[in-house]
């Protein structure tokens, strides 16, 4: 009996490591510069690693999957089709050459994390209705507006689905055509929740220009139709522009369009147009938590509604005087106060 339990325990352990193996995946080696791209590659780093990420996508990987990229320039519009961890060793940069995203997210549960990604077009991450996904310690910068595509950093958007319960984390964001981070889609039929954008740096993004004036999409940060998301511990800055095209509004940090009960939080904006803005409510409308941010150093507004946004809780921040945030209620110490806040603030 005693040979007979321990050969049952030896069994029973050899299962649970197979199981635990099965469940974190298998890793797969990338190396744009020694690597080559056939059936036996990717087991190893260096001359054994695949030379491409996309074949190693297409060919080695499989869900659950983690693919280490070596440090390098990859010419490569990658689509990762399956649910992955993308991991960069010693930032690579992902060149989108002008042809598209330098990634895009076609599956749920994705992480991408490490990397350089430059030169896209539509964005440097492109998601069109995937959940779970996240994108961390990723540089994301100089994607473009060429014609017929966005140009943003990071972008989930569709107008038939929702996105929910991604993370955009610990990212630096900053000198792309058109918005930093964009999360929603066109129609409040599909409503997207359950996001985080979290302890990112977000700069001087928007810098798309029309022949006859500004795009308006000079947002760090821009949410569409999309509910109960959080975005903490950023700093944005620098959505400004625009100043010498009067009435022009839309150089934002934070740009919330007809989305409601999200949390804003812990965030440093500064140097921006406005600080955060909220536009146009199309459907029953909700409130918005703007509170224990930095909000000071905004040419415009601090915080800003628009065109019947309703009331939003804006309490506890920091608008760059102890006389608080300048509006026409606010009759302490008038001429000494803070950023503006317009009614309904």
């Amino acid at each position: 009996m005693k040979k007979l339990a321990i050969l049952l325990s030896v069994v029973v352990l050899t299962l649970g490591l197979t199981a635990s193996v099965s469940a974190q995946g298998f890793t797969i080696y990338v190396d744009g510069t020694r690597g080559a791209d056939d059936p036996m590659c990717g087991a190893n780093p260096g001359p054994s690693a695949c030379k491409t990420i996309q074949y190693a996508i297409d060919y080695k990987a499989g869900d659950g999957d983690t693919i280490i990229v070596a440090a390098g320039t990859y010419a490569e519009n990658v689509n990762v089709d399956k649910p992955l961890i993308l991991q960069g060793a010693s930032r690579p940069i992902i060149d989108g050459n002008q042809t598209g995203p330098c990634i895009t997210i076609a599956a749920d549960g994705v992480t991408i994390d490490g990397f350089e990604l430059t030169n896209g077009t539509t964005a440097g991450v492109a998601s069109w209705g995937t959940d779970n996904s996240v994108i961390s310690n990723n540089v994301i910068h100089d994607n473009l507006n060429v014609p017929g595509y966005a140009g943003m950093g990071i972008m989930f958007w569709s107008d038939s689905d929702d996105f929910d319960n991604n993370t955009i984390e610990g990212n630096e964001i900053y000198n792309n055509d058109r918005q930093g981070i964009y999360i929603g889609g066109e129609t409040p039929d599909y409503i997207s929740e359950g996001n985080t954008i979290s302890g990112n740096t977000i700069y001087n993004n928007g810098l798309y220009t029309y022949p006859n004036g500004p795009d308006a999409s000079a947002y760090g940060i821009q949410l569409s139709f999309a509910d109960n998301n959080t975005i903490e511990e950023n700093e944005i800055y620098d959505h400004d522009d625009w100043e010498p095209s009067p009435g022009f509004d839309f150089a934002q940090g934070i740009y919330l369009f007809d989305s409601n009960e999200n949390v804003i939080t812990g965030n440093n904006l500064h140097d921006n147009n406005y600080g955060v803005g909220l536009w146009r409510p199309s459907r029953a409308a909700g409130n918005n938590y703007i509170n224990f941010n930095n909000i000071a150093g905004n040419t415009g507004y601090g915080v800003r509604t628009f065109d019947g946004a309703p009331h939003v809780d804006a309490e506890d921040n920091w608008w760059g005087s102890v006389n608080g945030p300048e509006h026409a209620s606010n009759t302490f110490n008038v001429g000494f106060q803070g950023d503006a806040v317009s009614d309904n603030v």
